[in-house]
């Protein structure tokens, strides 16, 4: 399937930042943590986006999905751009001790990147709350074993930031 990435507008109408440089993201990395190759060189190429099509499905603890009604799917809202990437990144946040954040879900949950690599997601509660219990399972799922891969396997045809079939024919194609 082929998956593709557009750029748009931020609210003030400035357009999608330029990608960083290589040195940008070894700094950040050097202060850090290393990011999976195949996420860096999405960044270097992209930077971050809207992608089409964007439905996953949400594997996550059954007594956390059950508990707090997590739906069984969601889609890809947005993947940050690097200065959102590092803005989101250097906050203090309940998920910061599981993953690093790279975009939202339609919902606004969080999909991150953990620490082997894999593609994790962090449920926020419809009051937009991030629900952590200290005695109750962590909201967290495994999206994907890499970022690749989570991006190779999004389906569906619903995308609330596309306008469909025009968009397609002024996205790019997203090529690992």
């Amino acid at each position: 399937m082929t998956i593709y990435l557009k750029h748009m507008p931020n609210s003030a109408g400035d357009p999608w930042p330029a990608a960083p440089q290589p040195d940008t993201i070894a700094g950040w990395e050097a202060a850090n943590i290393t990011l999976p190759e195949a996420y860096r060189a999405f960044m270097l190429r992209y930077n971050g986006g809207a992608i089409y099509p964007l439905e996953f499905e949400i594997t996550i603890n059954e007594d956390a999905a059950d508990m707090l009604d997590i739906p069984a799917e969601s889609g890809v809202d947005i993947l940050f751009d690097w200065n959102t990437f590092q803005q989101t990144n250097t906050q203090t946040q309940p998920w910061r001790d599981y993953m690093i954040a790279i975009g939202y879900d339609t919902t606004s949950s969080i999909i991150g990147l953990g620490s082997d690599g894999r593609v994790l997601y962090w449920w926020r509660n419809l009051a937009n709350e991030w629900e952590v219990e200290d005695d109750g399972p962590y909201p967290v799922g495994v999206l994907g074993n890499d970022f690749q891969g989570f991006i190779e396997d999004l389906s569906g045809d619903t995308a609330p930031r596309w306008n469909l079939p025009g968009d397609l024919d002024n996205a790019m194609k997203i090529e690992f």
